[in-house]
């Protein structure tokens, strides 16, 4: 998988797409498309402020419970070999709150614990 990122001045603005590009160019009407790497060259951000966009090596997204995790991107790609690298990292979604009115079937904080489990 391929992903961009702009290189200006010595930043990184990266993951680089087209909802960043639409940010970055409020004026600008690109119709239909939204290939970012053919539509970035001609924005003002190139033409006139010498940003470059560089294609991001991504490897594989990793294989997670979706329930219990979301996957992000590390906003830090790294050049290695000629080649820009980045990487994925998985977040713990914190439980939500209960119900209003919900009961457990049992109450943890009783002396002698939950019931025994069979």
């Amino acid at each position: 998988m391929i992903l961009f990122a702009k290189l200006k001045a010595g930043a990184i603005t990266f993951p680089y797409d087209y909802m960043t590009l639409q940010r970055d160019n409020p004026l600008t009407d690109f119709g239909d498309r939204i290939d970012v790497d053919n539509l970035f060259p001609a924005t003002d951000e190139a033409t006139t402020h010498g940003a470059t966009l560089v294609p991001v090596q991504m490897p594989e997204q990793p294989i997670f419970n979706h329930f219990k995790r979301e996957i992000r991107v590390d906003p830090n790609p790294t050049l290695s070999e000629g080649v820009w690298r980045g990487l994925w990292y998985l977040v713990d979604i914190p439980p939500g709150p209960m119900p209003e009115g919900y009961k457990p079937p049992f109450d943890f904080n009783v002396p002698g614990g939950p019931p025994d489990v069979i």
